[in-house]
């Protein structure tokens, strides 16, 4: 598979800002729901932020659902009683950070950008989404008048599908990944591709994890042929007996 490495400082930002108020949240001795559930929501939209390959505006669903994750999150960071002075500023950084790469992503998302120059190459490639709503959503865009009027050099209609669990039927066509869905999922896409051709849309952050995936699947791939290699030179004899002796 082929990563794209999208560019866009505030998506880095809005990482870095939720990072660090994870980071807070794992050191507090006594959990409290109030900051559990800002970073449960504030994980999920940093996904739906990070997977969009349509400019924010031109989809009323997306826009709206985001903007209610929004103020959900600042409704959190008011009534946030039991929170501390700084984990009550780590939560403005992140609320702050999200509605810049909202700003930056409503008209100019680069992913969107990076999708369309792939699609003036392979009219036909097939575009694998999260889950059936960002499918229907990322469809609905592709497939308008918008779409050309914002990519005038693309005139193509994709296939949009939501992610597939498994990859036993793999896809005829291109295919291209929008984001990073999980180290549960991904690897049923990757090891081996679900499409001869597969290219991955990765902000920088969601390319460090898919590098530390590929780095265990390596590792536990040699640690497979590792005791294949022994199995094949010595069978089944032991080089020490049950007692220990001559043991390294």
């Amino acid at each position: 598979a082929e990563t794209r490495h999208i560019g866009c400082p505030e998506a880095i930002a809005a990482y870095e800002a939720l990072l660090a108020l994870r980071c807070l949240h794992a050191r507090r001795e006594d959990a409290i729901d109030e900051l559990t559930k800002f970073l449960v929501m504030a994980g999920g939209l940093m996904h739906t932020l990070a997977q969009s390959v349509i400019p924010i505006a031109r989809c009323d669903d997306l826009a709206a659902r985001i903007d209610r994750n929004l103020a959900t999150l600042a409704n959190l960071l008011s009534t946030g009683l039991f929170m501390s002075a700084e984990e009550r500023h780590g939560s403005g950084k992140v609320l702050a950070a999200f509605k810049k790469l909202e700003d930056r992503l409503r008209f100019e998302n680069p992913k969107a950008s990076a999708l369309a120059e792939l699609l003036c190459i392979e009219p036909r490639i097939t575009i694998i989404c999260h889950d059936a709503t960002a499918a229907s959503e990322t469809r609905a865009y592709w497939m308008s008048e918008e779409a050309r009027r914002d990519f005038p050099m693309c005139r193509a209609a994709p296939d949009v599908i939501p992610c597939p669990r498994g990859n036993d039927d793999k896809l005829r066509s291109t295919a291209v990944i929008v984001g990073w869905f999980g180290k549960r999922r991904m690897p049923e896409l990757i090891q081996p591709p679900i499409a001869a051709n597969l290219t991955l849309l990765l902000y920088e952050f969601e390319s460090a994890w898919s590098d530390s995936l590929r780095r265990a699947c390596e590792c536990a791939r040699s640690k497979r042929g590792g005791r294949g290699t022994r199995h094949r030179l010595l069978g089944n004899k032991k080089l020490w007996r049950s007692d220990g002796a001559g043991a390294p």
